[in-house]
């Protein structure tokens, strides 16, 4: 009998002792900087967002630099246009099919990430268009997307392309997957 009671302490101790180590690595102070961020929810409450991938960003300079002819006239500005060109040229290459056949067929170099970039864009400038979200949120919005979709091309994002390909049927939660990517600067 004792050595049942003595199982079932410690049975009990062990468990309580996971659960409030699960319960204190979720919980993260909003002043901590470094890997959390707070933004406005839509409540107008402030809400903790917590980074969950970290990608090198490379200088946009140059990308933003390149003239281009679409971009004057991209419904979610100039500035987004050149990125999305940028990430559309990154992400896909062409390839000939057999040797001698005329015809290409596009390849993408990470799907789940490229998918979810249209996704998203498809989401904000239907926002935009019945007046849902505006302008200047969605341009904001966009180019954080197309930023991490330019981090993220030359960095191991295994774990977050599982992730967007697990929340595809939604450009909300791909938003929200986005946003928890900390980019640092090169």
């Amino acid at each position: 009998m004792k050595r049942v009671m003595c199982a079932v302490l410690l049975f009990a101790a062990t468990t309580i002792q996971i659960l409030a180590q699960e319960y204190t690595a979720f919980v993260v102070p909003a002043t901590k900087t470094d890997m959390c961020k707070v933004s406005p929810s839509v409540e107008g409450k402030e809400t903790a967002v917590i980074y969950r991938w970290e990608f090198m960003m490379p200088a946009l300079d140059k990308i933003l630099a390149v003239a281009d002819k679409s971009a004057g006239n991209y419904r979610l500005g100039a500035e987004n246009a050149r990125l999305k060109d940028y990430v559309t040229e990154n992400y896909t290459s062409t390839e000939p099919i057999a040797p001698g056949n005329p015809m290409t067929r596009i390849v993408i170099r990470k799907p789940a990430i490229f998918n979810a970039v249209k996704a998203i864009e498809k989401y904000y400038l239907a926002g935009v268009k019945k007046n849902e979200i505006s302008q200047v949120e969605a341009e904001a919005g966009f180019r954080n997307v197309l930023q991490v979709a330019v981090a993220a091309v030359s960095e191991n994002s295994q774990e977050f392309e599982e992730v967007l390909q697990e929340q595809r049927k939604d450009a909300r939660l791909l938003i929200e997957a986005f946003n928890q990517v900390k980019l640092k600067q090169m």
